[in-house]
């Protein structure tokens, strides 16, 4: 089960290792450990299914967001690793 407060740390845990992640490849492991099938984010859209209707729509719009954080995340270091590759 994925508390808000759970969430708060796999955000800050996927950000901080994007932010140092080395390569693409290291990139492309992180996007399926957090919004991968069986990914950190995915299971806690999973667990919407089981948040009482009350805290649903809340707690839907704070999975939102801590996904399009992450994907925001990957988007930028990808593109600051290929400058960074084409810039050697």
């Amino acid at each position: 089960m994925a508390t808000h407060d759970q969430l708060s740390v796999i955000e800050e845990t996927a950000l901080a290792a994007i932010s140092a992640a080395p390569d693409e490849a290291k990139l492309q492991e992180l996007r399926v450990l957090y919004l991968g099938r069986k990914g950190e984010i995915t299971g806690a859209m999973k667990f919407l299914k089981e948040v009482s209707a009350d805290e649903r729509r809340e707690f839907g719009m704070r999975v939102n967001q801590a996904k399009e954080a992450v994907e925001a995340a990957l988007a930028a270091r990808a593109k600051a690793l290929s400058e960074a590759r084409y810039a050697d």
